[in-house]
């Protein structure tokens, strides 16, 4: 986190990381000032006409995205000083892994098994390039619509080496799962009982004074906690969840103790159509 020369790492706290108000880069979207390009960037750059049998297989690793961050000089680019602005960046999350294996001792697979899958009852979750999938049945199909205009829609399940930007994050992707799972995780985690003290659930909903102030926040996440968004929906309800890039969303509504997951299979127009999908879902479930 350096700025005219200026290191600033070590006044991060793992609040700024866990809120997003760290000012670190994304190592997937951020321009690279070698370059002047993103890593997405690059593969979308790839897939623009419609061809991807160039698209590389390399899986990346966590250690191959932190070498990446480092090569590629992201540090010397903060989005802005530690703690004064905010805005979402999956690099805090990986540096949330590492800190978690360093003083578990234990790696990411086995803290996610010993403290989320297994408590919560997650039957239909793993990650991906880690462990095999514990039911039979073939991953989901989701695409991405680079081009309306020429029709170029990539369908992204077999492009391993896009995926793995989200696969080498422990802590910031790669998590394959069920919209039932999700539903079951969120309504846990919303809930009395999970956490070693009970008000963890509400610290982490508490959006910061950051993120409220982003109004140029580009994503689903413009009012932001510890891990968890609210989302304003059309009909006025505020819900409390998390949404990913590739088209999934959990949200917990506490006025009507009702927890969701809506998974979507195309990640242009999410902005738009995601709100709506869990706005339907919540009426349709709803006395």
């Amino acid at each position: 986190h350096v700025t005219d020369g200026v290191q600033s790492g070590n006044s991060l706290t793992i609040r700024h990381l866990l809120s997003h108000t760290s000012g670190i880069p994304d190592q997937h979207f951020a321009d690279s000032p070698v370059d002047g390009e993103s890593l997405a960037g690059h593969y979308v750059a790839m897939m623009e006409d419609g061809d991807v049998s160039d698209v590389p297989d390399r899986i990346w690793t966590r250690d191959d995205l932190v070498d990446r961050f480092f090569e590629y000089r992201l540090h010397t680019v903060p989005l802005f000083p530690v703690g004064e602005s905010y805005q979402y960046s999956d690099t805090n999350y990986l540096i949330l892994s590492l800190i978690l294996e360093k003083v578990s001792g234990k790696d990411m697979e086995a803290l996610y098994e010993e403290f989320v899958f297994e408590p919560v009852g997650l039957l239909r979750t793993f990650r991906e390039t880690a462990a095999p999938a514990p039911v039979e049945g073939e991953l989901a199909h989701h695409y991405w619509l680079i081009d309306a205009d020429r029709d170029i829609n990539i369908d992204l399940q077999p492009l391993k080496g896009l995926a793995s930007l989200d696969f080498g994050s422990p802590a910031s992707g790669g998590i394959t799962s069920t919209p039932s799972d999700l539903a079951l995780f969120i309504d846990t985690i919303s809930k009395p009982g999970f956490f070693a003290l009970d008000e963890t659930s509400e610290i982490m909903r508490l959006p910061s004074l950051n993120s409220l102030g982003e109004v140029n926040e580009t994503s689903f996440h413009k009012a932001y906690g510890l891990g968890i968004a609210r989302l304003g929906l059309p009909s006025g309800r505020q819900v409390y969840g998390h949404c990913g890039f590739w088209g999934v969303c959990m949200a917990y509504w506490p006025e009507g103790d009702i927890s969701v997951a809506v998974a979507l299979n195309q990640v242009a127009g999410l902005e738009e159509a995601m709100p709506e999908a869990l706005d339907a879902v919540l009426k349709a479930v709803t006395p």
